[in-house]
């Protein structure tokens, strides 16, 4: 059975308890729900994987890794926006998380938004210089960019030849 907000008394009395005869061991219901949805994150379930990730966050608004992980699931669901509120209140919660900022840019990018990206691609780097996923990441992103660039020119190429064969035609 899954333990609920209602079970939240209950649970603090029992680690009074456990601390009373000398346990170091705690219960925790938000870890109890984060580990669920990791499970069903690993088992491709990204909609139960929400709702677990969830009700750890209802527990405990404070747990990074479930922001992080929730993010992943909606980013899997090709929910970006939902995706980029929880990673932005990763960093807002940790703000030198490089992951956090590697994802959000990862999000951002699938948007379209690869200004945005770079500029969290950067500052992933500038916490974690090592990371070869941000590295990774942010040349896949400038990739796309220049991509976008060089068929933004083809199209106005195409337009300007397209004028001026319209403007010798009419001139004759």
């Amino acid at each position: 059975a899954n333990a609920t907000l209602a079970d939240r008394g209950y649970l603090n009395k029992l680690n009074q308890c456990l601390a009373a005869i000398g346990h170091n061991r705690s219960i925790s219901l938000g870890a109890t729900w984060f580990a669920q949805g990791a499970s069903k994150y690993e088992a491709d379930d990204y909609k139960g994987a929400i709702a677990d990730f969830t009700q750890a966050i209802e527990l405990d608004n404070l747990h990074v890794e479930a922001y992080l992980q929730r993010g992943q699931a909606y980013t899997n669901l090709g929910k970006y926006q939902p995706a980029i509120d929880d990673y932005s209140k990763a960093i807002e919660l940790r703000p030198n998380s490089a992951k956090a900022y590697n994802y959000r840019g990862n999000a951002y990018r699938e948007l379209g938004e690869c200004k945005i990206a770079i500029a969290d691609y950067d500052r992933s780097l500038t916490i974690d210089p090592n990371s070869t996923t941000a590295k990774n990441d942010r040349r896949i992103t400038l990739d796309i960019m220049a991509e976008a660039d060089r068929q933004h020119l083809g199209e106005n190429s195409h337009s300007r030849e397209f004028e001026y064969e319209v403007v010798r035609l009419n001139s004759n």
